[in-house]
């Protein structure tokens, strides 16, 4: 099938035909590695192809999550503004009339991105999702787990189990029979990152991915 949610790589859509409704995928890396980029490459990739995108940054601003995704339009044939100049303030009349080319493109597509940050008390994974849902939605982005609202249990371990286990239910088995997909980010720790100097064929389970470095 074909149907899923677009990832940004034509091969590595071609290979999973994206993400189907009521399925999960989760991007681990360590900080600074480019997981946000990734999904905002994602969900511009989505918009474009008819999605409406509910992308929920638990901790950027969604201005700069919304900046990201101009800059990776207005860049998609070449630089046409040099995201150093533009980020330092630099406001040329070309930058300018490019960056609101950029917006107005993605204003025209087919779907539609909505980016918000939630209070705290809507961070929770069933939340998340009704979120999603409220604002007529159809893909779901989480960025990123370690700051969505989890059980308190006597691990991380367990609390975050059980927190990805909330998001599946929520997702494939819902009240309302309204599956969505779910890229969801988690930040890599730094037994995660041990882990995976260890060598390959380490691998962590779903329930304990706060201390893994890759996912089953």
């Amino acid at each position: 099938e074909r149907s899923g949610a677009p990832y940004p790589w034509p091969e590595m859509q071609e290979w999973t035909g994206g993400i189907h409704p009521g399925e999960m995928a989760v991007l681990v890396a360590p900080a600074g590695m480019g997981k946000t980029m990734v999904a905002c490459k994602t969900a511009l990739e989505a918009v474009r192809q008819g999605w409406s995108v509910y992308f929920a940054t638990l901790e950027l601003e969604p201005l700069d999550i919304a900046q990201r995704v101009e800059y990776m339009e207005v860049n998609r044939e070449g630089v046409r503004v040099p995201i150093c100049d533009w980020s330092h303030g630099v406001r040329i009349d070309a930058y300018e009339r490019d960056m609101e080319a950029a917006q107005d493109s993605i204003a025209a597509m087919d779907g539609r991105l909505v980016i918000e940050q939630p209070p705290v008390e809507g961070r929770t994974p069933t939340a998340l999702v009704e979120a999603c849902k409220m604002h007529k939605c159809n893909f779901l982005i989480v960025d990123q787990l370690q700051f969505v609202t989890k059980p308190n249990r006597d691990s991380l371990s367990e609390s975050t189990g059980i927190c990805l286990q909330e998001f599946k239910s929520q997702i494939m088995s819902p009240v309302d029979n309204v599956r969505i997909p779910l890229l969801l980010l988690h930040q890599m720790n730094r037994e995660g990152v041990k882990a995976q100097e260890r060598g390959t064929g380490h691998i962590g389970s779903m329930s304990d991915i706060a201390h893994s470095a890759w996912v089953a």
